[in-house]
């Protein structure tokens, strides 16, 4: 199987977060289809403090911050679409 290159067009595909009709912005999580990878939507936090406390991000690695509600529903979704199990 050939893996796409990082120069491919990154194809996204929602995942979970929070959803309301009122919110102008919110976290979620999506799936990058053709790479195998995740994407979590968030605030970025890349002030020089929080670089400083990362394990080894590259130059073009950032932190993404999101609640703990968001990786809960992430937990559970994954949990249950994987492996048939439900965690309630």
């Amino acid at each position: 199987m050939e893996h796409p290159s990082h120069d491919d067009p990154i194809m996204l595909s929602y995942y979970c977060g929070p959803e309301s009709e009122t919110a102008e912005t919110c976290p979620a999580v999506h799936q990058i289809t053709n790479r195998g990878t995740w994407l979590w939507q968030g605030e970025l936090r890349d002030d020089p403090h929080v670089r400083s406390q990362l394990r080894k991000p590259s130059p073009t690695e950032v932190g993404v911050e999101v609640g703990d509600d968001l990786v809960d529903m992430f937990v559970r979704a994954y949990a249950k679409e994987k492996y048939g199990v439900d965690l309630g």
